[in-house]
């Protein structure tokens, strides 16, 4: 039996838990981190190959502010943290040859096309009137990360709540008058998951964040961010153990007694806080536990977010990519095809081309390249198996060579099963529970 009965746990090193870490440190607790890869990042981990430095999983940091906050909070100069942003954060082409670039300085600019870049640019800045105050209500200071209050939630937001109740697709409709216009700003809210009409109109937050304060980078790739929070846990007296997986958690006298990790055995401790999923913390290391009926439903048909295949190439030249996240995208009313696609010939798709904003992530002269062909959600991560990603990755090589000239020096294919597999994303699932599911998706935790 190893460890202290005064310690914490924590069960996870990506960039959630080794937060977590950090601050627990920094306020006298004894602090053990496991991580059962033999890498701390997990989904925004980074891995060099030949040269390249490929994301494992997020692909750009959103709110600066709040990140600069977070890191102050944990006693980190953000300097540390160095961002670069984005210039031209969304160039966007529809399959009827229509093309918009949105600069950093929300000028629409429009390349091609029969839109009225003027009504555009006028819808664009109504968006931003209507939502920019929820978002500076959100995030203009440190109270997301005092404990909950729903009296301080509504508060801030009261006098919004007309504005939550409808659909995101009906907000796009009523602030998008031209059904191009609108198709493009649809398509940039496709990496949330899901189809406009499956969410709620809030979650075009995400749309004015980056419209309003931009994309960024860190300087040596998305693995920087652990990287300084492993070195603020680590400078505050915490330890970080590699390929130390959390076993099973072990409970007695009302609460927590131990936890059993790979190559250490049972570390007591006053208290564990897992950052891994609930299916992997309650049905794994909780396994046998009598939960309530509600948690087994969720545990036995979770709700899960999209899933996805990622091709990422380091390319031996120069790619002439206007932005960081580039799309080709059909109207509104086909973008479901996105997560449904009927085959897997690729008519669209988006890609992001890191070394834009960051050239140092590829060698002298070279680029990097990730494209997330459309996937169907309705397959299983099981059912990926290594001739299905050759085909998916041959598509999307073709369909990118369609727009650029690619000198291909590596590549590295993931499916969903990689996904499982490697970052223990229940079925591949990028971001866990669904987030158009809704609260009642959630385990109360």
């Amino acid at each position: 039996m190893q460890g202290q009965d005064d310690s914490v746990v924590v069960i996870g090193a990506g960039v959630a838990g080794l937060s977590a870490a950090a601050w627990l440190a920094k306020h006298g607790a004894r602090v053990t981190v496991l991580e059962a890869a033999p890498k701390i990042g997990g989904c925004c981990g980074t891995t060099g190959i030949g040269g390249y430095r490929f994301n494992n999983g997020a692909q750009f940091v959103m709110l600066p502010e709040m990140i600069r906050m977070v890191l102050e909070h944990l006693g980190v100069d953000p300097e540390r943290l160095p961002l670069r942003r984005a210039r031209a954060p969304l160039a966007t082409e529809l399959v009827d040859g229509t093309r918009v670039h949105i600069h950093a300085d929300l000028r629409v600019e429009r390349i091609h096309g029969r839109f009225d870049p003027t009504q555009a640019q006028a819808d664009l800045d109504r968006m931003l009137q209507r939502w920019l105050p929820v978002l500076r209500n959100l995030t203009e200071d440190d109270w997301l990360m005092r404990p909950f209050a729903p009296s301080g939630l509504f508060r801030r937001l009261g006098r919004y709540l007309p504005l939550f109740a409808r659909s995101l697709e009906t907000e796009l409709r009523d602030l998008f008058h031209d059904p191009d216009f609108r198709s493009v700003m649809a398509g940039h809210l496709l990496f949330a998951g899901a189809p406009p009409a499956r969410f709620m109109a809030p979650s075009i937050i995400a749309l004015v964040s980056v419209l309003a304060d931009g994309l960024y980078l860190p300087e040596e790739g998305m693995g920087q961010i652990p990287s300084v929070l492993a070195q603020a846990v680590e400078a505050h007296g915490g330890t970080i153990h590699l390929g130390a997986a959390a076993e099973h958690i072990w409970l007695g006298d009302g609460g927590v007694r131990a936890v059993d990790a790979t190559g250490l055995g049972a570390i007591t401790c006053r208290g564990i806080l897992s950052t891994a999923s609930p299916f992997a913390t309650l049905g794994k290391m909780l396994a046998g536990h009598n939960w309530p009926r509600a948690w087994r439903t969720r545990l036995d048909r979770p709700r899960l977010s999209m899933k996805t295949c990622s091709v990422q190439l380091g390319l031996a030249n120069r790619i002439d990519a206007p932005s960081h996240l580039n799309y080709l995208l059909p109207p509104l009313e086909r973008q479901a095809e996105y997560f449904a696609p009927p085959s897997e010939a690729i008519e669209w798709a988006y890609y992001a081309v890191p070394s834009v904003v960051v050239p140092e992530l590829a060698p002298a002269g070279g680029s990097l390249v990730e494209v997330y062909p459309p996937v169907s959600q309705a397959d299983p991560a099981s059912t990926w198996d290594e001739a299905r990603k050759e085909r998916v990755a041959e598509a999307a090589i073709a369909w990118l060579r369609g727009r650029h000239t690619l000198d291909i020096a590596v590549q590295r294919v993931r499916s969903p099963r990689d996904f499982e597999q490697q970052l223990g994303l229940q079925d591949g699932a990028i971001y866990g529970v669904d987030p158009a599911a809704g609260p009642l998706a959630l385990f109360p935790q």
